[in-house]
């Protein structure tokens, strides 16, 4: 992405008339601290707006947020009434103990 200072038309061309104008003036910094001024005469980059920069964090996070609603809705979806997904997924991630490992469960 370009820096915002090359997208900024009336900056450029202030740039511009001040290079090319150096060649009409004596050599020196005369045409240096006028080019400077102009420029400063301009004042600071206008800010993009809030709604502006939503957009791109929006685009950005669009292709997360699609996959994410199709996989709630996949896991919401009764293709099998009698089975729960949720619980069996719950289930499923539970972290085994070492004496299930080793067949040491209790008899109790």
């Amino acid at each position: 992405m370009k820096p915002r200072m090359f997208q900024n038309e009336a900056l450029r061309k202030k740039f511009r008339e001040a290079y090319f104008s150096r060649e009409k003036e004596s050599l020196g910094n005369h045409w240096q601290r006028r080019a400077m001024s102009r420029v400063r005469e301009m004042g600071p980059l206008p800010v993009p707006g809030f709604w502006l920069s939503f957009e791109s964090l929006a685009w950005r996070l669009a292709p997360v947020n699609v996959v994410l609603i199709l996989l709630f809705l996949l896991l919401n979806a009764t293709l099998a009434p009698d089975v729960d997904y949720l619980n069996f997924l719950a289930t499923d991630l539970e972290r085994s103990t070492l004496s299930e490992f080793l067949g040491m469960e209790g008899s109790g």
